[in-house]
């Protein structure tokens, strides 16, 4: 399983409400044509140095996955971050 790059998108919840969600970058280099693996870092290109994400605020993301072969799997998110 891979890491991709996903689209930002505007979609509607269960409770009829419209949601923006934001796309991830897998960040390079190296290219890596089928995805990123182990420790590939992802931005949100709305949270940047100049522009950090506000103390209580949050954002909704979108993760895309490629699945190179089928089986079980478990997925971990290691938030970095600036005191």
């Amino acid at each position: 399983m891979r890491v991709l790059s996903s689209a930002t998108v505007d979609v509607t919840n269960s409770a009829n409400q419209p949601m923006h969600i934001e796309g991830l970058t897998l960040e390079e280099p190296p290219t890596q044509a089928q995805g990123g693996g182990l420790n590939s870092p992802l931005s949100a290109g709305v949270i940047t140095m100049a522009s950090p994400l506000g103390p209580n605020n949050s954002i909704n993301v979108h993760f895309t996955l490629g699945v190179m072969q089928g089986g079980n799997f478990r997925i971990f998110v290691n938030v970095e971050a600036l005191p």
